[in-house]
């Protein structure tokens, strides 16, 4: 992610402030990890490419079949890919299955710390295809 932020720091470095504080609030509410697998599947969704020893990492893209992924992950991951791609039609029921796991302020949190890394992700991704922009 250093491209999308280094731009961002010399262009608005208000606003990459407030982006790395959102950041680390939401690795701060992700003990279990669920937010570091979205964000494997946003880059990928984004059309990054994950780059990782971790081998649930590398399986994102197959979350849905893979045996590497709790059903509370799976969840996640499935919000997370509905947040990047259509988030205007979240399914009710998927948000009421994960607040059934996370709890509603779990959920809140998930979410808060998801818009971060949305950002982030998109920042990055765009950095990545418009690189004059860190000169």
């Amino acid at each position: 992610m250093a491209g999308g932020i280094t731009a961002l720091r010399q262009l608005r470095p208000d606003a990459a402030h407030a982006l790395d504080e959102a950041l680390d609030r939401a690795a701060a509410a992700d003990p279990d990890g669920l937010l570091e697998l979205c964000r494997a599947r946003v880059r990928t969704l984004l059309g990054g490419s994950v780059d990782s020893a971790d081998p649930r990492l590398r399986a994102v893209s197959g979350y849905a079949t893979s045996d590497l992924f709790t059903d509370t992950e799976r969840l996640a991951i499935e919000f997370a890919e509905q947040y990047v791609l259509d988030v205007a039609n979240m399914p009710d029921d998927l948000v009421a299955e994960l607040r059934e796991r996370l709890g509603t302020e779990g959920v809140y949190a998930f979410a808060m710390g998801l818009y971060a890394i949305d950002q982030a992700e998109r920042l990055d991704v765009s950095a990545a295809v418009h690189p004059g922009v860190t000169a």
